[in-house]
């Protein structure tokens, strides 16, 4: 396979270029600093006998400026010259080009077959292609790699064009957590890459996903808790991606709860698949909160699969090195990087308490740092490593108007995945007019479309018809921005659904000190929502098909409830009821039986209530009755199951005949469902719960024996058709332990960068 080099940096070439010479050669050289190195950038000594490697990534030069580079190296030399000299390049070569090389590098050279062009370099890859896999960032830039990423079309909502893809493979420095995680994700089938905001997170998922891809495993990402987990195939390669699954600020422990079980359940299946890899990422503090809450996630089987991946891993070559590589392919401006070099506070950058992968991204991006004079930039630099916050303030407070900053409030509250612009548009046409009046400031209809506009690039991204925002650091500005009480209390009274207002009231409850009082005037302020809760629809059609606009009319029916008893306001109560008994609403058994099972183990629990919900209880109970009556899967029986488990004997007889004869249906079923079952692991876990089904309702041993036999014989096809190939790529390994890297390498390291006029 044939490599340009394009994606490499000057060091990685000149790490490139020592370990695949080295490797023909069966020698070993000794690593120096890029820059003003006395003409060594590998050197082998073997008594009196040394070897002398140079490498120059001079790609897009011409062969006069690396002959002319070739002369100057002769004279650094000439003094002492080495018993072998070897001069590598990533530039393709002629005989022509070659020998004119070779003149240039007399004395010191000793043969013009120790020279190695473009071509040589492939060549010696191609004979041993270990190194080229080790090379992550030379193998995932290979053409076909690239297109097979590109084609994976449901990668494009974390990147979208090739020029990203590109970018951020330039911009990637191997670290031993690459290998670390591969051979955890390997071992496990299951990685949950854990650590602080900004550290690299993503990026490692990310370059995870792509080698996996290039590899052709089929992508499949999970944006949220409520997609629900797609079904397991044992004769394909599948790689599932679930960014940030814990959420970007705040754990909400209602929506964990509720999903948790699944979320568990589908992690232990994909543990036991042969050709099936999960990729989580996280907050290490929002995941020990949620192995806390959650019984499932406080399982140790998801703690072996955990990653913590610290910046403190990053030792002072790699963190360089970071830095490096995002003034390199930035773009940065030459006068910041010569004001950089020149201030001699490189070290104090890298060497910072506060170092982080994000802040460096922001601080070498050559559109946010355009307002600072270049001879304060490397202060600035440093001031922004002391204070992160600063990152967003100036240009939140100070650079954009406010409709800009409505927009941005309600994308916060919108979902932190990112939302639907239509959605967006919903909620800032709600708060915009109403923030606008209060404060005596001018709108236009046209504000929303113009705000976007400004804010895309700066704050915001857009891909196909959502919003996002353009890196978590603007969210998490907005989380300690907004803990206000007067400021929620205006956005509770915009809300335009309940997934909104939830949102607001779970941020309302975070700041500390709240009264009761407090929380239930707070909690009032929904009250125009709530009198038209029955007028706002769950699902929209739009141009796309139907997309969720708020939460389901179980969940609608428990936060009417919640915020009944936190404001004691019967209004809330009275809404509930009207919602469970207009003709109108709509119930899903998949996503509403569990949940209004479980709401009425809740109102019966609390004895004192009884009298108030007396109206309310039956009304959820012929619903559940009513959604148990329908074509439930194995799953929903057993969600159903937990809700009336909890209840214990509060449980009416009415539900629990309904789920008995559900469970019947669904046992009944089971021959008919087999041939849509493809992972051998699921086939257990229906075996498993058939048996305790079974078990638990007596159900006749007709039944039950068919639903065995047809579990069976689905599982002896599926072993026939399952495959087992592990991904052949291999990552970077980096010995940290011996990495020492001096300022005088730090100061080699950069002179590169500068360009001489």
């Amino acid at each position: 396979m044939s490599h340009d080099f394009s994606s490499l940096s000057d060091a990685d070439f000149e790490d490139l270029a020592r370990e695949v010479v080295g490797k023909e050669l069966g020698i070993r050289f000794e690593a120096f600093g890029p820059g003003p190195d006395g003409g060594i950038d590998g050197r082998h000594a073997l008594g009196s006998s040394k070897t002398i490697l140079q490498a120059k990534h001079y790609l897009r030069s011409s062969i006069s400026s690396l002959i002319k580079v070739a002369r100057e190296e002769a004279k650094k030399l000439k003094a002492h010259i080495p018993s072998r000299y070897l001069f590598a390049t990533s530039k393709s070569l002629t005989p022509t080009s070659k020998a004119k090389i070779a003149a240039a590098l007399s004395p010191i050279l000793k043969s013009e077959s120790d020279i190695f062009g473009q071509e040589d370099l492939n060549g010696m890859l191609g004979r041993h292609p270990e190194i080229e896999k080790a090379h992550i960032k030379l193998w995932l830039s290979r053409t076909a790699v690239l297109e097979r990423i590109l084609r994976s079309s449901a990668f494009n909502f974390t990147a979208t064009a090739r020029t990203d893809i590109e970018a951020k493979v330039k911009i990637y420095v191997p670290n031993p957590s690459l290998k670390e995680a591969r051979d955890k994700l390997e071992s496990h089938h299951v990685l949950i890459v854990a650590g602080p905001p900004g550290v690299g997170k993503t990026t490692l998922a990310e370059m995870l996903a792509y080698a996996y891809i290039g590899e052709e495993w089929t992508f499949v990402p999970i944006r949220d808790l409520n997609d629900g987990f797609a079904e397991i195939s044992d004769a394909k390669k599948l790689l599932y991606f679930f960014d940030d699954f814990l959420g970007t600020s705040a754990l909400d422990s209602k929506a964990l709860a509720a999903k948790d079980s699944e979320l568990s359940r589908f992690i232990n299946r994909i543990r036991r698949t042969k050709n099936a890899r999960f990729i989580l990422t996280t907050r290490a503090y929002i995941l020990e909160e949620a192995r806390r809450i959650s019984e499932h996630l406080a399982d140790d089987k998801v703690d072996m699969s955990k990653y913590i991946l610290d910046v403190g891993i990053y030792t002072r070559r790699i963190k360089a090195r970071i830095l490096y590589n995002h003034l390199l392919v930035s773009g940065t401006p030459q006068q910041y990087i010569r004001s950089l070099i020149n201030s001699g506070k490189l070290s104090d950058i890298i060497d910072h308490k506060n170092y982080n992968p994000r802040i460096i991204e922001w601080m070498t991006d050559p559109q946010r740092i355009s307002e600072i004079n270049s001879s304060l930039y490397p202060t600035r630099f440093l001031d922004v490593l002391t204070n992160p916050k600063k990152l967003w303030d100036t240009a939140f407070r100070t650079h954009i108007s406010k409709r800009c900053q409505n927009l941005l409030y309600c994308m916060y509250f919108c979902s932190e995945y990112g939302a639907d612009i239509e959605d967006v548009r919903s909620a800032f046409d709600n708060l915009h007019p109403l923030l606008s009046r209060k404060y005596g400031h001018p709108f236009d209809p046209k504000d929303f479309q113009e705000s976007v506009k400004t804010l895309e690039g700066s704050f915001i991204n857009i891909i196909g018809t959502r919003l996002s925002f353009i890196n978590p650091s603007v969210r998490d500005y907005l989380s300690d921005y907004l803990n206000d009480r007067v400021m929620l209390r205006e956005f509770a009274a915009a809300a335009p659904n309940t997934l909104w207002a939830s949102s607001i009231e779970r941020k309302f409850m975070e700041i500390p000190d709240v009264t009761p009082s407090e929380r239930a005037a707070f909690i009032n302020a929904f009250i125009p929502l709530s009198s038209r809760i029955t007028e706002v629809s769950v699902w929209l059609d739009s141009s796309h098909g139907f997309r969720r606009f708020d939460a389901s009319n179980s969940d609608r029916i428990e936060t009417l409830v919640r915020w009944w008893r936190i404001s004691l306001n019967d209004l809330f109560l009275d809404r509930a009821i009207a919602l469970i008994s207009d003709q109108k609403t709509i119930f899903y058994h998949w996503s509403d039986a569990k949940k209004l099972t479980s709401i009425y183990v809740d109102l019966m629990k609390r004895k004192s209530e009884r009298t108030k919900v007396a109206t309310l209880v039956p009304l959820v109970t012929s619903k559940v009755c009513e959604l148990l009556e329908r074509n439930l899967d194995i799953n929903d029986v057993e969600n159903v199951e937990k809700a009336i488990d909890s209840g214990g004997s509060g449980v009416p007889l009415e539900i629990i005949s309904a789920h008995k004869r559900a469970v019947e249906r669904v046992i009944e079923q089971v021959p008919l469902m087999m041939p849509n079952v493809d992972s051998e692991s699921e086939l257990s876990d229906h075996r498993k719960s058939v048996e305790r089904l079974v078990g638990r309702y007596k159900v006749e041993d007709a039944s039950a024996t068919l639903a065995f036999d047809a579990i069976d014989e689905r599982r002896t096809t599926l072993e026939s058709m399952s495959i087992l190939d592990e991904p052949q790529f291999s990552a970077d390994s980096v010995n940290v332990s011996v990495d020492q890297f001096d300022d005088r390498e730090i100061e080699n390291l950069f002179a590169t960068l500068i360009i001489d006029n």
